[in-house]
């Protein structure tokens, strides 16, 4: 089974095991590839968010049911409203948007915030794991370092992250402008939401 990876510490898990290996540790082989075939998808999307959509919507408000950490959860209207408020300020996919909820709520106290703002800062955690990720696995490839089976799964993410948009080629852009968007001001939103008063 896959990890689930919009859980914040399966995200810290990537991002340490990759700076782990790019410090000389030895990763077993079989961890590795768990890891990071567990975090495709993510990669794919990760310099295009999934935006809102009415499918999503009408799933969450409709149906009700999504899966949380590999099991299946029925929401209630408290929680589907505060996904759909998440959903609205970062015009995220509403599925997520509710996973993000979940994990906000299982932090808030952690990290002494309210839901809306653990999860904002969550998901802006996410995204900075994620690039640093990315960063270390663009170094691997361009100076061929680890063993080719390494290398075909960092060229894998490499292709996922930067392929084209095939439904609206006017938003493709160069792989330099692509990550310098998804940088964009995270540092700043990062902390805006983590230092901001309390409600």
């Amino acid at each position: 089974m896959f990890l689930e990876t919009w859980d914040p510490d399966n995200c810290k898990l990537l991002y340490e095991t990759l700076l782990s290996l790019s410090e000389g540790a030895v990763i077993p082989e079989t961890s590795l590839e768990h890891i990071l075939q567990s975090f495709y998808n993510d990669f794919r999307t990760l310099l295009q968010t999934p935006r809102k959509s009415e499918q999503s919507l009408a799933e969450l408000k409709l149906v009700g049911i999504i899966h949380l950490d590999g099991v299946k959860s029925k929401l209630n209207d408290t929680f589907i409203s505060e996904a759909l408020n998440l959903s609205n300020k970062l015009n995220l996919d509403e599925i997520l948007s509710a996973k993000l909820i979940h994990y906000g709520i299982k932090n808030s106290k952690k990290l002494d915030r309210s839901i809306l703002h653990t999860s904002l800062f969550l998901f802006y955690s996410r995204q900075k794991y994620l690039l640093n990720s990315l960063s270390i696995i663009l170094l691997y490839a361009k100076n061929g370092l680890g063993n080719n089976e390494l290398l075909k799964y960092f060229e894998q993410i490499i292709k996922l992250t930067f392929q084209e948009n095939i439904e609206d080629p006017k938003k493709n852009t160069s792989c330099s402008e692509k990550c310098l968007h998804a940088m964009e001001d995270l540092r700043t939103q990062i902390f805006n939401i983590f230092y901001q008063k309390k409600n």
